[in-house]
């Protein structure tokens, strides 16, 4: 009776270890499906950011001379800063109001962002980009484009 006993006894512990093993598996196989849908919606984002196209200071004027009918130049700085100094023909969407949605962007044009530097507009881009916009960026921004007209 001791041997059925004790094997009755490890049987019930080896069905508890299969059941945990396989709740173990299903536990792995659940996070590299979760692991796999992030690295998907990841690598939309990272194609969505590496088909921003940047267009470099000092050729915007040819650019938007050529697609004017296409374009939109969009300043993604704050209002004080684009009444003091900004590209003639720009419009003044401030990032902040554009992640707002405080702004009816029209998703047929192509939108030519700029900023400072090159750094809030490139923000700007990505975040229009994952919106389905198509967008361009400025590279440098406003510093790199006044230094070209000096």
């Amino acid at each position: 009776m001791y041997r059925a006993d004790n094997r009755r006894y490890d049987k019930r512990n080896m069905d508890r270890e299969n059941s945990k093993n396989t709740e173990s598996t299903r536990n792995i196989e659940n996070n590299r499906n979760a692991e796999s849908i992030r690295s998907m919606d990841n690598s939309r984002n990272i194609e969505s950011i590496r088909s921003i196209e940047n267009i470099a200071a000092y050729e915007l004027d040819s650019y938007m001379e050529r697609w004017k009918d296409k374009c939109i130049l969009v300043d993604v700085r704050d209002k004080a800063k684009y009444d003091e100094l900004h590209i003639n023909g720009a419009l003044n969407m401030p990032y902040k109001d554009i992640q707002a949605g405080k702004f009816q962007i029209d998703d047929k044009k192509i939108i030519v962002l700029y900023c400072d530097r090159g750094g809030l507009s490139m923000a700007a881009a990505k975040y229009l980009s994952r919106q389905g916009y198509n967008v361009k960026n400025v590279v440098g921004g406003l510093k790199n484009y006044m230094a070209g007209k000096n």
